[in-house]
């Protein structure tokens, strides 16, 4: 039997390797439009989620009292994957994953606003550490910069 760390481990693991598979997949498939590519990566996506929903809840899983909030997440995650395909399909793979390293950025800078977080010297320090190694990875430059890069 695994631990909850062991099993932890194995999730994200799994987790990481199906985004790099997909984030490949999306990349070859340049013949297909981004519709039909979001179509069959939501459709392949829900079968492993189905093994996951408990017997006993399968109904009510994903009953919620806050429905306009629920449609806000779902509209904002399919903004941001119909954007990240856009950007894998006309730069670089490497250049748009090492951009994604850019979320925890994105993370702190709104749990202030939306969340009224305090964030110390520290985390500031990370955060700026974090963006630094982004610009190293993506090697930006004017020559290079297109319009693709907002996506």
């Amino acid at each position: 039997m695994l631990s909850k760390n062991q099993l932890g481990f194995f999730y994200m693991f799994i987790s990481v390797c199906a985004f790099s598979l997909m984030d490949v997949l999306v990349k070859w498939s340049d013949a297909y439009p981004v519709g039909q590519v979001l179509f069959f990566r939501g459709f392949c996506g829900i079968i492993p989620i189905l093994f996951l929903i408990p017997r006993d809840r399968f109904l009510d899983f994903y009953k919620t009292t806050r429905p306009f909030l629920h449609f806000k997440r779902c509209l904002s995650g399919l903004i941001a994957l119909v954007s990240i395909f856009i950007a894998l399909r006309n730069l670089p793979l490497a250049t748009v994953v090492s951009i994604t390293f850019a979320a925890p950025i994105f993370t702190t800078i709104f749990s202030i606003f939306l969340l009224n977080e305090k964030v110390g010297l520290y985390r500031w320090l990370a955060v700026l550490v974090g963006f630094l190694g982004i610009i190293v990875i993506t090697e930006p430059g004017f020559s290079s910069l297109n319009f693709y890069y907002i996506y």
